[in-house]
């Protein structure tokens, strides 16, 4: 019984063979022509995970904010003299 021949492999679609950025030395230019590319490509995970980064030290600040001003409350609170009831 002959064997048979191997069914062709495919390629997923949406698969480009190309790379995105070539393998050699590259100038600035097509650094620059690359990542615009990438992101023309992929917005939404590009773009996702840089807000998503951009949002980590905005949330700490306001946080600390947020701790500081509940401190100079909790301060001034204090500072204040309890009126004596008559």
């Amino acid at each position: 019984m002959p064997s048979a021949a191997p069914e062709p492999r495919t390629r997923p679609a949406g698969t480009d063979l190309r790379l995105l950025v070539p393998l050699r030395p590259l100038g600035i230019g097509e650094i620059l022509d690359g990542a615009v590319t990438y992101i023309r490509r992929y917005p939404r995970p590009t773009l996702g995970i840089a807000a998503g980064v951009a949002l980590v030290p905005i949330i700490h600040d306001v946080d600390e904010s947020l701790r500081e001003i509940e401190s100079m409350n909790t301060r001034a609170l204090l500072a204040v003299p309890v009126a004596t009831m008559k």
